[in-house]
């Protein structure tokens, strides 16, 4: 597997104190698997993006997963944009829920470090 173009860190010029919704493609790919190879499994995914206070920014996402004819199920998420305000780590959290079970759960957590930097262009206030 090649990853290309992986976004770790993004840093913005601008005010951090404004809410900002950057015009940014991007994809977010899971790899599901049977943890039993002789029991097939269905359920839901969903992707959750956080803010760096922990609140719940929105979901962008749910999707199924079907397990009971292969081992393996694949899931490919593609975003037009973020909604941003203010430095810090954002988290996309993945989530599941087992058919037939109630409540999800956590399985992991992709963190982006957002950096607000004040323009360069912009005049400094007087004091």
């Amino acid at each position: 597997v090649s990853m290309f173009d992986v976004v770790e860190d993004i840093h913005i010029f601008g005010d951090p104190e404004k809410f900002i919704r950057l015009p940014f493609r991007f994809e977010i790919f899971s790899l599901w698997a049977r943890f039993d190879q002789n029991a097939g499994a269905k359920g839901e995914m969903r992707i959750i993006f956080c803010k760096p206070d922990g609140e719940s920014n929105s979901q962008m996402t749910e999707l199924p997963i079907d397990l009971t004819d292969h081992f393996f199920h694949r899931t490919r998420v593609l975003a037009q944009d973020l909604a941003l305000k203010g430095s810090g780590i954002y988290k996309f959290i993945v989530e599941q829920q087992e058919e037939r079970i109630d409540g999800w759960k956590t399985v992991t957590t992709i963190p982006m470090h957002v950096v607000f930097e004040a323009s360069k262009n912009q005049p400094k206030p007087s004091l």
